[in-house]
C-alpha cells in the first residue's frame, strides 16, 4: 500500500514537471534562433550545432515522456489497486454489516430465551411464593397455638403460685398468735381453702364471670368444666387455667378474714364467713370490676365507669379486710387485749407512737416469728403469680411487673422497721413485717403500669400507712391479731388511689381509661383534669367496696352475733384460753 501511495506521488511530480520542460525547449529554440547572426561563412556550423542540440533536448524529452508513460502507467496501476481496496473494505463493511446483523439476532433470541426464563423463574417464584404463604399461615398457626399454650402453662404456674400463698398466709398467723392457737390456727386456714374450692367452683365463679346482668351479676358458668369453658366466647384463650387461677385469688380474699378473727371465733362461724365471702360477697363485686375479664363483650358497671385494679389492691385485699374488720368489731377482742383501766393516748400522739399503756403486748407475744418470716417469703414468692398472673398471658412486661412488685415490698419492709425502730420500737417485728406486705398489696393495683421509682415510693407510703392503721386499730380498741386490716385495707386503698395519680397509660396501653362518664361531668363544671376523674372513680370505686363488702358483712355477723341465732360467734373463754378448736 505504501508502495502505490509513493508512485502516485512520483506521477504527480512528474506531471508537475513536464510543462516546465516543455517550455525550458522552446527558450532554448527561440534563444538559438534569435542568437543566430546573418548567414555568413560559419552558419553552416552553428545549424550543425543547433541541430545536434535540438536533437539532444528532443531525446530528453522522449525520455522525460517515456518516464512520464510510466509514471502514469504506474499510477493507473495504483488507481486500480485503490479502486480493489476501496471494493475490498466495502466487501469487508458489508461482511462486518452482515456479521452484526448475526450477531444483533443471535442476541435478541438470547434475550427472547432470557425472557422466557425470568417468565418461567417467576411463574416458579409465584408458585414459590404461594407456597410460602400457605408455609406462613400453618407457622402462625402452630405459633398462635404455642403461645396460647404458653398462655395457658403460664397462667397454670401463678395460680400454683397464688396457691402457695395459702401456705404463707398459714406460717404466717401460726406464728404470730399466741402457742396455744397455733393448731387451731392452722387447721382453720386449711378448713378455710376446702370451703372455697368447693363454693367457688360451684356457686362464685358464675356470679363472678357469667354473662351478666347490667354488669351487676353472673347468670351462667356455674360449676365450670373444660368443655363448658372451652366453648365460651373468650378473647384471652384460657379454659380451667383461668377457673384455677380466679379460685386462688378467691381462697386469698377468704383467707385475709381467718387472721383477723384468730383467737376467739367459733370455728362453725368462721365456716359460715369462708362461705359467705366466697359464694356473695368477694364474686358480686368482683364482678363489678373484672365481670368483663373473660367473657367477650361482658358488662361491669364499675369497670365500665373507669375503675381500674389491676392484680386486686381493692377487689381481693380490700374485700377481705373489711368482711375482717367487721367482723373483729362484732366479735370483739380477746381477753385481755386492751387495758380498760388505763387511759388512752391522745389520737395524733398514739398514731405515731403507738399506745404501749393501752395495749397488753406482753401477754400476747408471738408464738414464733420464724414462722412468720417463713410465711413472708411464702407470701411474697406467690405474690410473684399473684401479680404476674394477672396480665392473664406471658409477655415480656412481667418481668417489670414482677420487679415493681418486688421493690415496693422490700422498700416497705426497710421502712416499716425504721418507721418503728424510731417511733415505736416496741412492735418492731411485725411493724417490719406489716411493711413488707403492705408494700405488696399496695402496689398490687397498678404494678402493671409504674416505673421502679414510683414503686419505690408507694412501698415507702405503704409502710407508712400500715404504720398509722395498726395503731390507729389498737386506739380504737379493735383485736387484729395479724393486723390484717392495715395491710391489706388501708394499703389496699393506698394502692388503688395510687393508679389515678402515678399509673403511665404508655407503660400499659389500654389499661388507664381515657375519659369516662365522671370526666364528661366534671369536664361540665370546667374541670378537665383527667388524673382527677380518675382519682374521684378510683375513690368511688373504693367507696363501693366499703360499703358492699363491709355494710353486708356486718349485717351477716351481726345475724351470726344474734340472740336468738343457733350458731356461736365467739368461742367459750375457756376454749379461749386453751386455744381448742371449738
Amino acid at each position: 500500500m505504501t508502495c502505490r501511495i509513493t508512485g502516485v506521488l512520483a506521477l504527480g511530480l512528474a506531471l508537475m514537471l513536464f510543462p516546465t520542460i516543455r517550455v525550458g525547449a522552446r527558450e532554448d529554440t527561440a534563444q538559438a534562433r534569435a542568437a543566430a547572426p546573418a548567414p555568413d561563412t560559419n552558419i553552416r556550423v552553428d545549424v550543425q550545432a543547433n541541430a545536434s542540440g535540438i536533437e539532444q533536448n528532443t531525446r530528453a524529452i522522449e525520455r522525460y515522456a517515456e518516464q512520464l508513460r510510466s509514471t502514469n502507467t504506474r499510477l493507473e496501476a495504483s488507481l486500480r489497486d485503490v479502486r480493489a481496496d476501496l471494493a475490498r473494505i466495502e466487501a469487508m463493511q458489508v461482511e462486518q454489516t452482515t456479521r452484526t446483523a448475526e450477531e444483533v439476532s443471535r442476541a435478541q433470541r438470547s434475550l427472547a430465551d432470557s425472557i422466557v426464563s425470568i417468565r418461567r423463574a417467576v411463574e416458579e417464584a409465584g408458585i414459590a411464593v404461594a407456597h410460602n404463604r400457605s408455609a406462613l399461615t400453618d407457622v402462625g398457626a402452630l405459633t398462635g397455638r404455642n403461645e396460647n399454650f404458653i398462655n395457658r402453662f403460664w397462667i397454670l404456674v401463678a395460680a400454683f403460685l397464688v396457691l402457695l400463698m395459702q401456705a404463707g398466709f398459714t406460717a404466717f398467723e401460726v406464728g404470730v398468735v399466741r402457742s396455744a392457737h397455733a393448731s387451731a390456727v392452722g387447721m382453720k386456714n386449711l378448713l378455710d381453702w376446702l370451703v372455697v374450692v368447693v363454693v367457688y367452683f360451684v356457686l362464685g365463679f358464675g356470679l363472678m364471670f357469667g354473662e351478666s346482668i347490667d354488669g351487676f351479676l353472673g347468670t351462667n358458668l356455674f360449676m365450670p368444666t373444660a368443655g363448658l369453658l372451652e366453648g365460651a366466647k373468650t378473647e384471652i384463650g384460657l379454659g380451667l387455667e383461668f377457673f384455677l387461677f380466679q379460685m386462688a385469688f378467691a381462697a386469698t380474699a377468704a383467707t385475709i378474714v381467718s387472721g383477723a378473727l384468730a383467737e376467739r371465733t367459733a370455728l362453725v362461724a368462721y365456716l359460715m364467713t369462708a362461705m359467705f365471702m366466697s359464694a356473695l360477697v368477694y364474686p358480686v363485686f368482683g364482678h363489678w370490676a373484672w365481670g368483663g375479664a373473660y367473657l367477650t363483650g361482658n358488662a361491669a358497671w364499675l369497670y365500665d365507669l373507669g375503675f381500674r385494679d389491676f392484680a386486686g389492691s381493692t377487689v381481693v385485699h380490700s374485700v377481705g379486710a373489711w368482711v375482717a374488720w367487721m367482723g373483729v368489731a362484732r366479735v370483739g377482742a380477746r381477753h385481755g387485749r386492751f387495758r380498760t383501766d388505763r387511759p388512752r393516748r391522745p389520737m395524733f400522739r398514739a398514731l405515731l407512737f403507738g399506745d404501749p399503756d393501752h395495749v397488753n403486748r406482753e401477754d400476747f407475744q408471738p408464738n414464733t416469728l420464724g414462722f412468720a418470716v417463713a410465711g413472708l417469703f411464702l407470701l411474697w414468692f406467690g405474690w410473684w403469680g399473684f401479680n404476674g398472673g394477672s396480665l392473664l398471658r406471658y409477655e415480656t412486661s412481667i418481668s417489670s411487673i414482677l420487679l415493681n412488685t418486688n421493690v415496693a415490698a422490700a422498700v416497705g419492709g426497710l421502712s416499716g422497721f425504721f418507721l418503728a425502730y424510731y417511733l415505736d420500737r416496741e412492735d418492731l417485728h411485725m411493724k417490719t413485717l406489716g411493711g413488707a406486705l403492705g408494700g405488696l398489696v399496695a402496689i398490687s393495683a397498678c404494678c402493671n403500669a409504674v416505673t421502679v421509682e414510683a414503686a419505690i415510693g408507694i412501698g415507702m407510703a405503704a409502710s407508712f400507712v400500715h404504720h398509722l392503721g395498726v395503731n390507729f386499730l389498737q386506739w380504737l380498741g379493735h383485736d387484729d391479731p395479724v393486723n390484717a386490716i392495715p395491710v391489706h385495707g388501708f394499703c389496699g386503698i393506698l394502692g388503688t388511689l395510687c393508679v389515678a395519680l402515678v399509673a403511665d397509660p404508655q407503660l400499659s396501653p389500654g389499661f388507664l381509661p381515657p375519659g369516662g362518664p365522671i370526666h364528661s361531668w366534671l369536664a361540665g363544671f370546667g374541670i378537665e383534669s383527667l388524673t382527677l376523674a380518675r382519682f374521684v372513680v378510683q375513690a368511688i370505686g373504693i367507696g363501693v367496696c366499703f360499703a358492699f363488702a363491709g355494710g353486708l358483712s356486718w349485717l351477716f355477723f351481726r345475724a351470726l352475733a344474734a340472740r336468738r341465732s343457733p350458731l356461736e360467734m365467739r368461742v367459750a373463754d375457756e376454749n379461749e384460753a386453751s386455744g381448742a378448736l371449738a
